[in-house]
């Protein structure tokens, strides 16, 4: 590159980052965490079946990355962009993501959210402690929606082709996923799937599940690991009560209360809390009242503490909420199993990227002020940093691959303090000052002139 040119380079890349320091953010943030020969290497130490012909398996994810950002429409159009990068025709770059195996997927996620946590570790929690002392962890499965019919033996089918589902560990202080468990499988239960956790509980962690992981093995599973479940009961459950329940606190129409109780039976018996929460109104469920079941100790937290946690479970529901409104990870076109757990994978990446950036703000801001960021506003702005690529050559970038943890973090929270947080903060909803008129105007006919309404009104006034 002449002089001229990487002073132009400068300009712009200086430019940028004045005008768009969250783009600037995304790509250089993004630029580390998806670092090509990390993953590369990711690839060769953990596939099985699949090796490295033409296509890098980092050029794979970075096609796939421009997709679920929205920076590329489809996966052609990511291809188109990245041709050079790809070095392979459109068939053969499908062939390597529909043949992506599942512990490729899950070692990916747990490479990304690891260089996420080191960017993290300075930054203030998002969110306050759910249950002082301990680390929660929640976790939940995730079915994604039904695909189109494109491979030849879905093409007959009236019923909607479900490609897979997998079990997400999320971290709620930093709102960050940090493992998957994929399974091919869409009908698979999530309980089937527990003993895949064991290698990700540690001691001094609380894991958070709804009733579906609410089993004997999960209980043992805890206590192998010497961790703490919080677990809503499930009807199948063996449980036994040891005392009388006692009313622990009622307050906002919520009433807790507790008993001590055993689950399992005889040697092989567990002792429990057994904690009731008696609701105001009914769930969507249309139940009245939760049961929990926790080996949390009295002394680490209280009844209505847990009951208050549990309720907190759904912090990894607005996550998936999030990916599926905002971020392209269930492409329908993607009809192939383990296509669709790449795409769900990836959105996973993406996710824990843009916390990374909501975590940088908070460091750079006020912490409440990033608790408020519209994530609409944030994703809008990532996708920019595509263009961002596109502006400046490649060999630009790679310097940001290769930068330090510590220059990468000193870099993103100075690009931080120049972001006008304020710009993206989730807009107050106003209540309604009056109540709306009913429209029982022109009930008789099917539509009307508006310019000619107009007229009237204006005639009238």
């Amino acid at each position: 590159m002449t002089e001229s040119k990487r002073g132009l380079v400068d300009v712009v890349l200086e430019r940028v980052q004045t005008r768009e320091p969250i783009a600037a953010m995304v790509a250089q943030a993004g630029f580390w965490m998806f670092a090509s020969g990390p993953i590369d290497r990711m690839f060769e130490r953990e596939a099985e079946q699949q090796y490295t012909r033409r296509i890098a398996f980092s050029a794979v994810v970075h096609a796939m990355s421009l997709v679920v950002l929205d920076g590329a429409g489809s996966v052609r159009r990511a291809y188109e962009r990245n041709q050079e990068q790809i070095n392979a025709s459109l068939t053969a770059l499908y062939e390597k993501i529909n043949h992506t195996e599942p512990k490729v997927v899950a070692a990916l996620l747990t490479h990304v959210t690891q260089r996420a946590t080191q960017l993290m570790r300075d930054c203030p929690p998002l969110h306050d402690p759910i249950i002082p002392g301990l680390k929660v962890r929640v976790v939940d499965g995730h079915h994604p929606a039904a695909t189109h019919r494109r491979l030849a033996p879905l093409r007959g089918s009236a019923a909607g082709p479900l490609p897979s589902m997998a079990l997400v560990v999320y971290a709620p202080e930093f709102d960050l996923p940090i493992a998957m468990i994929p399974e091919e499988d869409a009908y698979t239960q999530e309980r089937a799937l527990v003993e895949e956790l064991g290698p990700w509980m540690h001691e001094g962690e609380c894991w958070i599940a709804d009733r579906n992981f609410c089993t004997m093995r999960m209980m043992r599973l805890a206590i192998e690991k010497n961790a703490r479940v919080l677990l809503r009961e499930h009807g199948a459950l063996p449980v036994t009560g040891t005392r009388a329940w006692k009313v622990v606190s009622t307050k906002d129409d919520v009433e807790v209360i507790e008993q001590r109780a055993t689950v399992g039976e005889g040697s092989e018996a567990i002792a429990v809390r057994r904690i009731r929460v008696r609701l105001p109104k009914r769930t969507r469920d249309g139940d009245m009242e939760v049961m929990l079941v926790t080996n949390v100790t009295e002394e680490e937290a209280s009844a209505d503490v847990l009951a208050a946690a549990y309720r907190k479970r759904w912090t990894i529901e607005t996550a998936f909420a999030r990916m599926k409104q905002l971020l392209r990870c269930e492409i329908a076109s993607l009809s192939h199993p383990n296509a669709a757990l790449l795409a769900f994978g990836v959105g996973l990446c993406a996710y824990a990227l843009l916390s990374v950036i909501q975590a940088m703000l908070a460091a750079a801001h006020d912490a409440a002020k990033a608790r408020r960021l519209s994530w609409h506003k944030l994703r809008w702005v990532a996708s920019r940093a595509s263009e961002l690529v596109d502006w400046i050559e490649e060999s630009s970038f790679r310097a940001w691959q290769r930068t330090s943890l510590e220059q990468v973090r000193a870099q993103l929270l100075a690009l931080a303090k120049c972001v006008a947080i304020d710009a993206f903060l989730k807009v107050e909803k106003k209540k309604p000052s009056s109540p709306k008129k009913p429209r029982t105007r022109f009930k008789g006919r099917p539509h009307i002139s508006t310019r000619r309404v107009l007229d009237g009104w204006y005639s009238k006034a």
